[in-house]
């Protein structure tokens, strides 16, 4: 859900979080300057950061606040994992399921997943989004498990080096048998 609000005269040099309280009420200072924190806030089309910012009187707050649906966690267990080793791992993403956190999603990612899993297993590294899928696609997503894995992978990927397939299922014979999409 999306709120929007001008800020009045009367929270005109306040900071950016006590006026987002006072025009948005529902919201809880906490839950304000988290969606801050993570990036979840616009000022005049500019996204801020930074609670203690001040604001004026006209500017135009953009609030992005997260869905309670949004809030469901994906669990990860062993048995579920495509593939893994000591420096990499394969899940299956599910359709209806997004590739890294937002703002606006924290929970219900496949990056959350991997790192409630990597945490699970004692791991103190984060989950690192090296490739993404849209959120309707399901496919295998490739995490690495520490940082020299995942330049190591990212630069394979800069360099051209890593060959990708997609398949499709369709519901009649489609006239060609393959396809190349240069993008």
């Amino acid at each position: 859900m999306i709120l929007t609000s001008h800020i009045p005269f009367e929270q005109s040099g306040q900071r950016l979080d006590d006026a987002a309280k006072a025009i948005f009420p529902q919201l809880s200072k906490t839950q304000l300057r988290r969606i801050i924190d993570l990036g979840g806030c616009a000022v005049n089309q500019v996204m801020v950061r930074v609670a203690s910012r001040e604001v004026r009187q006209g500017d135009e707050i953009i609030i992005g606040v997260m869905e309670p649906e949004r809030f469901v966690d994906v669990c990860l267990k062993k048995e579920e994992l495509l593939f893994e080793d000591r420096h990499f791992l394969a899940l299956n993403k599910a359709s209806g399921i997004n590739s890294q956190r937002t703002p606006y999603q924290l929970k219900g990612t496949a990056e959350y997943a991997v790192a409630m899993y990597l945490k699970g297993e004692g791991s103190s590294e984060p989950a690192r989004v090296i490739h993404r899928l849209d959120r309707g696609t399901s496919g295998v997503m490739f995490f690495p498990k520490n940082k020299q894995a995942a330049t190591y992978i990212s630069d394979e990927l800069k360099n051209s080096r890593v060959e990708k397939v997609y398949w499709a299922i369709v519901s009649d014979l489609p006239e060609q048998e393959t396809w190349t999409v240069d993008a």
